[in-house]
């Protein structure tokens, strides 16, 4: 997807700020305003090349004591705003590179994972707000919250420096957390949460996100904040993955609060602004759950920043957090009764009805094509299809309980209205619909759901060092184009192996081959179950390898935790891979449950290659043996690459 519709200056821009919400005179849909800054290389390889050292330069206007020998230190920074329409937050974040009118690759960051409570103390500030000079700093300057030599945003959003942040301590580091962070997290997961949430105040808006209507069935949503189950009903077209965070902040009472200050806090920012400037605000969310006496974690991804004088060590770190990719769910006894307003699940009495079905399903929603333009300066066509694109990837550390809301009736229609989807789109918006005569397709981004895998960690690793010292030439994901085939792995997007009409419904089954549960709180199969043991759809990753002038290809199953792994499945590529083919291949794999006699490899694979396929087993660095403990077993620690390089030669060698 091209998010920039006016190419951008020639080179390599980072994002390096996001932030001030804006509405036209026209009260039109919310954009916001992009910071990017010009790096000083020029090709995204060299971007894998960049140090730590190298990527703290690149953040910050280098003080006059330190060293000039990093890349990049003597480049004169230059910097450039855009303002796109808010509803494309969900592929935008802090880091990433961006070429003409795409990204085409992010800075190196960290991951780091946090633990809060209420003993926390958090610190609200701008991020131009003065503070305390610290005891060693003699610079005729203010000390800021954040400072020039440490990050640097120099130009591109007009008074960046009332941009909101959290600041607080974890261990030896302090954290800046802008609020914008926390709301593509916690509030703008998908673009119709976050155009529902910028147009007005809570309570209307959820409207459109919730259906409040009665229902012959017996399913609601509640109306007020309640202690007990908590009942929604999704409108057609909401993503069922939304459930959780949407009940959150609707029927929770802390997280209605939160939702609904959103749009009062936005207000309160434009209160003594001229009516011809337009209404603006900057991000002001709070992270909506609850901080109690058990610590709540979140797992953050962001930047280093540069000490005032490195050669002097300083009490505390700093980290800039550029996401926020998994947290706890802080309400882990709540349950969530969930359906949708189109749902056809049958109820406990059935009635049949000879008419028509008296609503639609919602607009038809189509695949986007990720070459397609985002324009920022149009509204889409209400009558046309949903382009459906993705966004970054979150998750749940703990599993909410969502379970089915029960239908007492259930009307078994004779017909039912049915739109067909048009094709994919070359221009779409993802502003608000309209009838204008000639206008873009709309376009909807989706939030993925993270989670990771050990195994395929391996492999990358094992393939990253081949790469690195030459023996292949070069490696990359196969990706779905189906959004429903997609999981997220170590931020690769992975083939599910779910189902067609586990994915169609949107959630995970409670078991099955295709199903991946992670370490369950007790050892009673009953109680697991009952405590809702954080389970998600088993992931291939599919890789295409170049040795030479000749390529392959690798299916690698993921394991369960702690369960044996599968062989790998490797063949060289001869024709170009039909990806819609894929689906029948990871049909066979799932009916054969990853064991795959070699009498019917031929058959299982013959839907995407004539090749031959091979199946190289894995082969273990471990680590040290504890002298204190001779006997234990020890855990792997990696492939080995030379093991693994002999094996993808001997596909060629066959």
């Amino acid at each position: 997807m091209q998010l920039f519709k006016d190419e951008l200056p020639p080179g390599l821009w980072l994002i390096k700020w996001i932030d001030r919400f804006q509405f036209g005179h026209n009260a039109e849909a919310a954009k916001v305003g992009v910071s990017l800054q010009k790096l000083p290389i020029n090709t995204v390889e060299e971007l894998d090349q960049l140090t730590d050292d190298d990527v703290k330069v690149l953040l910050g206007t280098p003080p006059r004591w330190a060293s000039t020998s990093a890349a990049g230190q003597e480049q004169q920074q230059a910097f450039i705003g855009r303002l796109l329409l808010a509803a494309y937050l969900p592929q935008l974040q802090i880091g990433y590179v961006i070429e003409a009118t795409r990204c085409v690759g992010r800075l190196r960051s960290k991951e780091k994972t946090v633990q809060l409570d209420y003993n926390t103390v958090q610190e609200a500030r701008s991020i131009g707000d003065e503070r305390a000079k610290p005891a060693d700093w003699t610079v005729n300057a203010p000390y800021r919250v954040l400072n020039s030599f440490e990050y640097r945003i120099a130009g591109g959003i007009a008074e960046v420096y009332k941009s909101r942040c959290v600041i607080f301590r974890h261990g030896n580091t302090e954290y800046i957390l802008p609020r914008m962070v926390i709301f593509k997290a916690f509030y703008g997961m998908d673009s119709i949460t976050i155009s529902a949430l910028c147009s007005g105040d809570w309570p209307t808006q959820v409207q459109q996100l919730l259906s409040f209507r009665t229902y012959v069935s017996g399913i609601f949503t509640d109306k007020a904040p309640t202690t007990g189950p908590w009942h929604i009903v999704l409108q057609p077209g909401v993503d069922e993955k939304l459930a959780a965070p949407l009940a959150l902040l609707w029927c929770d009472a802390e997280g209605r609060k939160h939702a609904t200050s959103l749009h009062t806090d936005s207000l309160q920012q434009n209160q003594h602004r001229r009516g011809s400037e337009g209404r603006h605000w900057f991000a002001s969310a709070e992270i909506p759950h609850r901080l109690g006496p058990n610590p709540f974690e979140m797992t953050f991804q962001g930047y280093e920043l540069r000490a005032r004088n490195p050669s002097r060590p300083e009490k505390f770190k700093r980290f800039m957090v550029s996401a926020i990719v998994a947290s706890s769910w802080s309400l882990p006894d709540q349950l969530i009764f969930v359906e949708s307003h189109t749902s056809n699940a049958e109820g406990e009495e059935k009635l049949p009805v000879d008419e028509d079905r008296s609503y639609r399903s919602g607009r038809p929603s189509v695949e986007g094509d990720q070459d397609a333009l985002a324009t920022s300066d149009e509204d889409p066509d209400a009558t046309e299809s949903v382009n459906i694109f993705h966004g970054g990837a979150f998750r749940f550390l703990n599993e909410p309980k969502v379970e089915d809301q029960k239908k007492a009736l259930s009307q078994q229609f004779a017909k039912r209205q049915q739109q067909m989807p048009s094709g994919a789109s070359s221009l779409v918006s993802g502003g608000d619909p309209t009838h204008a005569a000639v206008a873009p397709a709309p376009a909807e981004i989706r939030q993925l759901v993270r989670q990771s895998a050990l195994q395929f960690e391996f492999l990358i690793r094992a393939l990253e060092a081949l790469h690195a010292a030459g023996k292949i030439d070069m490696f990359e994901p196969i990706e779905p184009v189906q959004s429903d085939l997609t999981v997220v792995r170590n931020e690769l997007r992975c083939w599910s192996l779910l189902k067609q009409k586990d994915r169609e419904k949107g959630r995970v089954p409670k078991k099955g081959w295709e199903v991946v549960k992670g370490d369950a709180p007790s050892q009673s199969e009953v109680q697991s179950e009952r405590e809702h043991v954080p389970r998600h759809a088993r992931a291939v990753l599919i890789l295409r390898i170049q040795i030479n002038d000749r390529r392959l290809v690798l299916f690698e199953i993921e394991p369960r935790p702690k369960g044996p792994t599968f062989v790998m499945f490797v063949f060289e590529e001869q024709d170009p891979i039909d990806l819609f083919s894929v689906e029948l291949v990871l049909n066979h794999i799932r009916d054969h449950e990853g064991i795959i006699p070699d009498d019917d490899l031929s058959f299982v694979f013959s839907a995407i290659t004539s090749a031959q396929v091979f199946k190289p087993r894995h082969s273990y660095k471990y680590a040290s043996v504890d002298p204190a403990h001779p006997k234990r077993p020890t855990p792997a620690i990696g492939l080995n690459t030379e093991s693994l390089r002999m094996a993808l030669r001997a596909v060629f060698e066959a």
